[in-house]
């Protein structure tokens, strides 16, 4: 899942919520390897089929052109994607769609937005984003047997004493996380749906990471490298939580005095999935509650 890591949207819809609801999640990418890079994903229902769409939290709702295509939804110009382009000046997105969705046995009427199949890996068919994931309280176990999706209703209490309880921003479209890189500190949107956290130039440049390995993983946004922190050098979520060995793909030219539409500077799954963790948008808070504790690998 190369890009629709990048974008997330599912119009704002009131309801009444169950006191829990528990959901099996399915794989949607990664693995355990070096690290675990696992992205999960969710059953959604979408003119009476079932498909599965990663799980986001941030931005709009999108899904792939092929998907809208199998699906036989109606795609039509959106002129306010017009700015989103790839570093060519090529256009991402082929439109957008409105269809009604059902999540969680909730149906909404939301506006997905289609990205051109270019820019996807062929496998991811969607993924969920701010608007219909805000409006719960919702608790990612990325158990390595049995991972789950536990949604509650907003403000609900922690069902166990947490490790820690960290500040998110909400600006009414992604949700953001502070953390500290090589003693600077900045706002990541938080990602689950993405493998790793991403860099942009401008963060690549505050943390002074502009060499890494090259990947072989286009992007919209530009050449990928990747670099892991060394054992020194922790990703510090507070004062008494800092993460090690943390990998760090750096998007784009780090030289670039302009970050591309299509960049996202986000904290992904191999160091989200460490935890058992909690967001919740009516506290403006991300908890966590456990260490998950993964198998051995050769």
């Amino acid at each position: 899942m190369r890009y629709l890591v990048l974008l997330s949207v599912l119009i704002l819809n009131p309801f009444a919520y169950a006191a829990e609801t528990v959901i099996p999640l399915k794989l949607d990418s990664g693995g355990i390897a070096d690290r675990d890079t696992r992205t999960f994903a969710v059953p959604v229902t979408i003119n009476g089929k079932s498909y599965d769409f990663a799980w986001g939290c941030s931005g709009w709702t999108i899904v792939s052109e092929s998907f809208a295509k199998q699906a036989g939804l109606k795609v039509v110009p959106d002129y306010s994607l017009e700015s989103w382009v790839d570093a060519a000046g090529k256009p991402l997105f082929a439109g957008t769609v409105i269809v009604e969705v059902a999540f969680a046995d909730r149906k909404t009427k939301a506006p997905l937005h289609v990205l051109k199949d270019a820019y996807t890996d062929g496998k991811t068919l969607g993924t969920i984003g701010y608007d219909l994931a805000g409006q719960f309280q919702w608790e990612l176990n990325p158990d390595a047997e049995k991972p789950t999706l536990t949604l509650r209703q907003l403000g609900t209490k922690f069902p166990v004493a947490p490790l820690a309880v960290l500040p998110l921003v909400d600006d009414g479209e992604r949700v953001w996380l502070n953390v500290t890189v090589r003693n600077v500190a900045f706002d990541l949107v938080v990602m689950p749906q993405a493998s790793d956290i991403t860099a942009g130039p401008t963060v690549q440049r505050k943390w002074d990471l502009t060499k890494g390995k090259i990947e072989d993983v286009p992007t919209p946004a530009g050449p990928v490298r990747t670099i892991t922190l060394g054992p020194r050098e922790p990703v510090q979520l507070n004062k008494k939580i800092g993460e090690t060995g943390v990998t760090i793909m750096l998007i784009g030219d780090p030289k670039a005095v302009l970050e591309p539409p299509a960049t996202t500077n986000g904290v992904g799954a191999s160091l989200l999935n460490r935890f058992v963790y909690i967001v919740d948008l009516k506290t403006k808070q991300m908890v966590l509650l456990s260490r998950v504790k993964l198998p051995a690998t050769p």
